[in-house]
């Protein structure tokens, strides 16, 4: 059985070039999870054409595999939202032009769509890419650069394969390590790799970055804190939250029930999901206070429980 692939474009290298054709060697950093359940992160080449022959003909968008269902629907979808995001983007119907990718195993996910885009609009205008950087994401027909999974893991992959700058959507400054659990600081793990951390909101910011364009319009603004208070910001989120499962954890079978049956369970995961979130977009200091208010009602909830069977005790003595 061949591994499913989730999927991050990376770096373009040049490759053969005639008139009205552009062949590339896309290589994508991918996400593999092996027969012990441990996910690992690697590079994948693919190849990508670029063609034009006539006017006559509306886009065509193309993959060819070496074995039946290689490539997944995600991808495919992925391939299309490229090609349209780039007609859009330059005002163009790219009729006459054929895109295809040779896939050579077995692939899926839709965030390769950032990067095949970045590759198509700078093959139209010429340009020869960097290949010092790794970028992923999912694209919209607005142009934005959307979800994608396991980061850590590409991360990884990333540094392994020799790259110096990592793009990424603009919102995720912190995500799960997919083999852990834990909720990684990628911008500080990209430090300690001696990557360069960069988050874009769109295919417009990410082309004029990746291409050391100076842009009229400024980067995506990240809350930028100082190392130390950033640090102290993490440390107390980490530390609620887990005062918040330890809590829950030790509370006996009937008081939990009553959490889960009650509206506590919506305020109390509301609020988790609050603070993971702004962790994940890199606003500590929100999520510190949502991870606070979570471990607070946690703890108030066991406590006002405790009151309330130490009274009830009372009564049934009485």
């Amino acid at each position: 059985m061949f591994p499913l692939l989730c999927v991050s474009a990376s770096t373009l290298l040049a490759g053969e070039s005639k008139p009205g054709y552009t062949e590339l060697t896309l290589p994508v950093l991918t996400v593999a999870q092996d027969a012990t359940g441990h996910y690992s992160g690697r590079l994948l080449n693919l190849e990508l054409s670029v063609s034009h022959k006539t006017d006559n003909r509306p886009l065509l968008v193309a993959v060819a595999e070496d074995r039946p269902s290689g490539v997944g629907e995600q991808f495919r979808a992925a391939m299309w939202s490229a090609a349209s995001t780039v007609a859009l983007e330059r005002g163009s119907t790219l009729r006459g032009y054929k895109l295809e990718v040779t896939a050579e195993e077995a692939i899926d996910g839709p965030s390769v769509g950032a990067m095949m885009t970045f590759a198509i609009m700078n093959t139209l205008d010429g340009n020869r890419m960097p290949t010092d950087f790794a970028f992923t994401g999912s694209i919209l027909p607005n142009g934005s650069v959307g979800y994608v999974g396991g980061l850590v893991q590409k991360i990884e992959a990333a540094k392994a394969a020799g790259k110096k700058r990592v793009f990424v959507p603009a919102y995720y400054r912190a995500e799960q390590d997919l083999n852990t659990g834990e909720m990684v600081d990628l911008k500080r793990k990209c430090t300690e790799l001696g990557l360069e951390f960069i988050p874009v909101a769109n295919i417009r910011e990410a082309y004029a970055l990746i291409n050391n364009i100076k842009s009229a319009t400024p980067p995506t603004p990240v809350l930028e804190l100082p190392g130390k208070v950033e640090s102290v910001y993490g440390a107390i989120y980490r530390e609620q939250l887990k005062t918040a499962d330890a809590v829950f954890s030790s509370l006996s079978a009937e008081q939990r029930s009553t959490i889960t049956n009650s509206m506590l369970k919506e305020l109390i995961l509301d609020t988790r999901e609050k603070a993971d979130t702004h962790f994940r977009a890199g606003n500590l200091p929100a999520a510190c206070d949502a991870a606070v208010g979570c471990s607070t009602m946690v703890q108030a909830f066991a406590k006002a429980h405790q009151v309330y069977s130490r009274i009830e005790a009372n009564q049934k003595r009485v």
